[in-house]
């Protein structure tokens, strides 16, 4: 399993975690599975009436599945992962994140067997991720690799195919 983020993406998440230094943020991945890889070409951010304090962050869900269902009727992508910054340096997943994307997985309302999770820390100024791939059938936390990619990428394109009517 591989993550790959276009540059807008990542950008997006550099900035939802860079403009809340001090508390935990995060928001959503949405893209597709191609060919055993997770295809991100947007990330939305946690929305204007999110909660945030330095342990926790409660997204403002209805902002997001606006943004989602515009996303999904253009491209038909979809929610694939979320990301989430901890303060401080501790990048692997806690247990209220291994609860939560248990929950996510598991969930028939989501829908979805299937999932990354992102952790994202600073070291000084410099942002590191530290992807997680989580399944129903593991149900266990794995790190995984990921890139960034340009919009042209090939497996982009094809993730961004357009619905035809």
């Amino acid at each position: 399993m591989e993550l790959i983020l276009t540059k807008k993406a990542y950008r997006s998440i550099a900035e939802e975690c860079t403009f809340f230094p001090d508390v935990e943020t995060g928001g959503i991945l949405i893209g597709k599975k191609i060919d055993g890889r997770i295809i991100v070409p947007f990330a939305l951010g946690s929305g204007p009436r999110a909660r945030r304090s330095w342990t926790r962050y409660s997204p403002d869900v209805d902002w997001q599945q606006q943004a989602l269902e515009k996303l999904f009727a253009r491209y038909q992508v979809n929610y694939v992962g979320s990301f989430h910054r901890h303060p401080g340096f501790y990048c692997q997943p806690s247990a209220i994140d291994h609860r939560t994307a248990r929950e996510i997985i598991s969930s028939p309302s989501w829908d979805i067997s299937e999932a990354v999770f992102p952790i994202i820390i600073f070291k000084g100024r410099k942002l590191e991720m530290h992807p997680y791939y989580i399944s129903q059938a593991a149900k266990v936390f794995r790190p995984i690799r990921w890139q960034i990619v340009s919009r042209k990428n090939k497996l982009v394109r094809a993730a961004l195919r357009r619905r035809r009517k």
